[in-house]
């Protein structure tokens, strides 16, 4: 479905064992002649128990978020594990 990088030089800690992150995201197309989509996120994750909420989609600030679980996304996944190591 796309690819997505994580901002290394962007992991803040923050107390309870949470991390900030900034993540680009390109959504691949499924139709050839249409380009893909390119997502700027700030993703704030619990380390402990997995969970995530994007606090920020293309600088625009998500008041709203709420926690969520990867549901198995393979992409999310990686972002929270390698988010989570590298703040330690």
């Amino acid at each position: 479905d796309g690819e997505q990088w994580i901002d290394r030089g962007s992991i803040r800690k923050y107390p309870n064992d949470e991390v900030s992150v900034l993540t680009r995201f390109f959504e691949t197309s499924k139709e050839p002649d249409i380009e893909g989509k390119k997502l700027l996120y700030v993703m704030r994750i619990n380390c402990d128990t997995k969970k995530f909420k994007d606090t920020s989609i293309n600088g625009i600030p998500n008041l709203k978020a709420k926690w969520l679980s990867s549901n198995n996304d393979e992409l999310i996944d990686v972002v929270i594990d390698k988010s989570c190591e590298e703040s330690n």
